[in-house]
């Protein structure tokens, strides 16, 4: 009797985890009827774990490749992206610039890495017009990693600490383009997506300030607390990856419509004033499946 209470109890708390998720039809269409409602721009490039949308154009990125290989896309530009291709039994990189008009892709330099990227593609970043790769040290008896920086204007190539390194890489969000402003994410928890109090420190590079960007900012303006009425009942999850120009930084956020693994979800950014902390609605993409992570994220 004892084994089938704690069966049912179980049961009952996988369903009140889930059932934050679960979207019936009625729930589908109102998501979708209210975010069509919203301003909409095409001001934006958008990079996720498997698409990449232009102008409001998706593209899959198993279609993006050079010489048969697809592209590991790490930063975008208004004209085009930054990619590599890597060699795993040799370790060798090649690095790539492709532009959004036709998709024609460039070579512009390759190097041979000290160690092997983690899962072959992961841990790369772009920082101060770097390709950047944090590696494990060969040359060490211990486990300690070495971050690997390749500049595409000079070619040059630097290995260092990563201890040395003036900023967290664990700790960072995915923007290194903002020369004034700094930012933090909240790692309070493993998965930001079951993170019930996910935010982004902003801190001023001049002055010292810092603010904060959380859910009560999210949902702090008429767009956001029309969306927060209708996700009663699921955390709000804030991306890692954000976007500053002109002194307006732009943050995304998902709205998930079914069970995390193929249901239609939105993405949608938020355009937030650092010295006013005004914050307005700035477009929505659409999925039919759930897109994972955000890669990188440019605003026009």
């Amino acid at each position: 009797m004892r084994k089938l209470c704690c069966i049912l109890l179980c049961i009952a708390m996988l369903f009140s985890m889930t059932s934050c998720f679960l979207f019936n039809e009625a729930k589908k269409n109102e998501a979708i009827a209210l975010f069509e409602s919203f301003p909409k721009s095409q001001n934006f490039i958008l990079l996720t774990c498997k698409q990449l949308v232009v102008n409001d154009v998706h593209y899959d990125l198993s279609d993006i490749q050079y010489h048969g290989q697809r592209c590991n896309i790490v930063f975008l530009e208004e004209d085009g992206f930054y990619s590599y291709l890597y060699d795993w039994e040799t370790l060798s990189v090649e690095f790539l610039f492709t532009r959004y008009e036709n998709f024609e892709t460039v070579s512009f330099g390759e190097d041979t890495l000290p160690a092997a990227i983690p899962g072959g593609s992961g841990e790369g970043y772009f920082k101060d017009r770097c390709f950047c790769f944090i590696l494990r040290d060969p040359e060490a008896d211990h486990f300690k990693r070495i971050c690997y920086s390749w500049n595409i204007d000079t070619a040059q190539k630097e290995i260092i600490d990563v201890d040395s390194l003036s900023y967290d890489y664990k700790l960072r969000c995915d923007n290194f383009r903002s020369e004034n402003y700094s930012f933090l994410k909240n790692t309070e928890t493993i998965s930001s997506l079951w993170n019930p109090n996910p935010y982004i420190d902003v801190t001023n590079k001049k002055t010292g300030v810092t603010k904060r960007f959380d859910k009560n900012t999210l949902y702090g303006f008429d767009e956001g607390m029309r969306i927060k009425k209708i996700q009663k009942g699921t955390a709000p999850n804030i991306k890692d990856t954000v976007f500053e120009k002109n002194g307006d930084i732009y943050f995304a956020s998902i709205f998930i419509m079914g069970d995390l693994s193929h249901d239609p979800s939105y993405y949608y950014i938020v355009k937030w004033n650092f010295e006013t902390e005004r914050c307005e609605f700035f477009t929505s993409v659409f999925f039919e499946d759930y897109p994972e992570w955000i890669s990188d994220l440019y605003i026009k």
